[in-house]
């Protein structure tokens, strides 16, 4: 009985870092909700909590429709998305409904 739960420890013990480390050291943070306004250099969002956030765009920020590029001008007021933020909490990708979803 020993040998079993020692194993199962050191098992459990060895995926620990495995897991730690599955994102790559990236901290991905996201916000979603419906878009209140967006100009070139942020785009203001109402979550689906109710708070309204402002986070800044660069100009490495890469909008996405689905899997397709989008442009920053497919985005307007209304428009429900996710944005993923780099660590400093800028937006690195804002992602739009895809074509299927939107009727």
């Amino acid at each position: 009985m020993r040998k079993v739960f020692s194993t199962v420890v050191i098992a459990v013990l060895c995926l620990i870092p495995t897991a730690v480390f599955a994102h790559g050291g990236k901290d991905h943070h996201k916000v979603m909700g419906t878009v209140v306004a967006i100009d070139a250099r942020h785009i203001d969002v109402k979550t689906t909590k109710g708070a309204k956030v402002s986070v800044p765009l660069t100009a490495n920020t890469m909008f996405m429709r689905g899997e397709d590029m989008a442009k920053a001008a497919d985005v307007k007021a209304g428009t429900r998305v996710v944005i993923e933020m780099t660590e400093d909490g800028k937006a690195e990708h804002v992602r739009l409904p895809s074509v299927k979803t939107i009727k």
